[in-house]
């Protein structure tokens, strides 16, 4: 499994609609994750790990 970085874009697995943008990476090797909506309000997650998330391919 690659490692991701702080900034990278990444979908959840059970929200593949929604694009998340890697916060923090926690000492456990998970992650925070934060996506913005529309409306303004901020969904984020803590403590997800790897295997919950897919890289966004930045050539689609």
């Amino acid at each position: 499994m690659k490692a991701m970085f702080v900034g990278q874009q990444v979908k959840l697995a059970t929200h593949l609609d929604m694009i998340f943008v890697v916060t923090k990476i926690n000492a456990d090797h998970s992650y925070a994750i934060k996506a913005q909506s529309n409306m303004a309000a901020q969904l984020s997650y803590d403590h997800v790990v790897a295997e919950m998330l897919c890289v966004v391919d930045a050539k689609k």
